[in-house]
């Protein structure tokens, strides 16, 4: 168990995961773990498709070293990122972003910006208070199952 908490959740996010698993590795994490090894900061953001605010959506954020950070998206598009425990925020450090619908098969968010790997989208988050905003257009990568 503290090996998972030592590590690092990144190479299950390159898969298709569905939220509730993500939710459970970082449980599992959490409780391995009575303190983060790696320095945390608090991170909010909005996140838009085609300048509307998107909800149904978890957003997550992979950094290069530590675990994965998940924040729901609410109605106006918002989110507050948890890792384990609510409201510790990301790890500090650079991180690759996914934005992953509630229901797999939703498809108003494009394939790409699904996985962090591929969504191009990327942040640095620093000591204290982050915020983030990422505007999505469906017209980026929405490739064909």
């Amino acid at each position: 168990m503290l090996g998972l908490c030592f590590g690092t959740l990144q190479t299950v996010f390159h898969r298709p995961f569905s939220v509730g698993m993500i939710v459970l590795f970082s449980a599992i994490a959490a409780a391995g773990c009575s303190r983060s090894p790696f320095p945390m900061a608090e991170v909010s953001g909005k996140v838009t498709l085609d300048g509307k605010p998107l909800s149904d959506a978890t957003v997550m954020f992979v950094p290069e070293k530590g675990f994965a950070a998940a924040g729901t998206l609410q109605p106006d598009g918002t989110f507050r990122l948890i890792s384990g425990r609510p409201g510790n925020g990301a790890v500090i450090g650079s991180h690759k972003v996914a934005v992953m619908p509630a229901d797999p098969l939703m498809a108003r968010i494009p394939i790409m910006f699904r996985n962090a790997g591929t969504s191009g989208l990327s942040v640095e988050v620093k000591a204290g208070k982050n915020s983030f905003e990422f505007d999505l257009s469906s017209d980026d990568g929405n490739q064909k199952r």
